[in-house]
């Protein structure tokens, strides 16, 4: 009889101890369960705020990028104002029909000669350029009284009011304005398609 009261105390001694440990791990248990729902929210929270200020910044972004692209095409509006406005002056001189070919100027300014029998031929009687409607000119030659047409090609006034010669054979030179009287050219110097062959030209009678 002693025997069984003594594994009777010891057997109620293991299962208390039993429930205790059972009874503190599930209290652990759901103590961690619930502290780490609350780490979890405080993690959320951060991530969630950042969220706004991130798009806020790129409209921001946006904002200045627009603001850039619509500066731009201002500057460039003024471009054809100043092109008409120099499309005036350039046309603020007329041309004569008829110039006569005074001398070759590099020849003259070497030789102390007119030159030009040494570069049209000996038999050259006078030489002249006709501007011609359609933009037009030709460099005519008379000898034995008769005139030849030599060279042919079209014209404009450029900017600075000077012709810009553009021959038929592709050759482009720039005939320089020297002497108006009311808004006519009266003399200029006008280049022929060779090198270092400009003719010194003056409005025909």
């Amino acid at each position: 009889m002693k025997v069984n009261k003594k594994s009777t105390l010891k057997a109620k001694v293991l299962t208390a101890a039993l429930l205790v440990l059972f009874l503190g791990s599930c209290a652990v248990l759901i103590f961690a369960i619930f502290t780490g729902q609350l780490s979890r929210e405080d993690k959320k929270t951060p991530t969630e705020s950042t969220a706004p200020v991130e798009t806020v910044i790129n409209t921001e972004d946006n904002t200045e990028a627009s603001s850039v692209s619509f500066t731009e095409p201002v500057a460039e509006a003024s471009t054809p104002a100043e092109t008409s406005a120099s499309d005036t002056a350039s046309s603020a001189n007329s041309l004569g029909t008829s110039y006569d070919a005074q001398y070759w100027v590099e020849h003259e300014a070497e030789h102390g000669t007119n030159g030009l029998a040494v570069l049209f031929g000996a038999k050259t009687q006078g030489v002249s350029v006709n501007f011609i409607d359609g933009n037009r000119f030709s460099v005519n030659v008379t000898s034995y009284n008769e005139s030849h047409e030599m060279e042919t090609g079209t014209y404009i006034f450029t900017t600075d009011g000077n012709i810009e010669l553009r021959y038929d054979n592709s050759f482009i030179a720039t005939a320089n304005v020297l002497e108006t009287k009311n808004g006519t050219i009266t003399s200029m110097d006008f280049p022929m398609s060779f090198e270092d062959t400009t003719l010194r030209l003056s409005l025909a009678d």
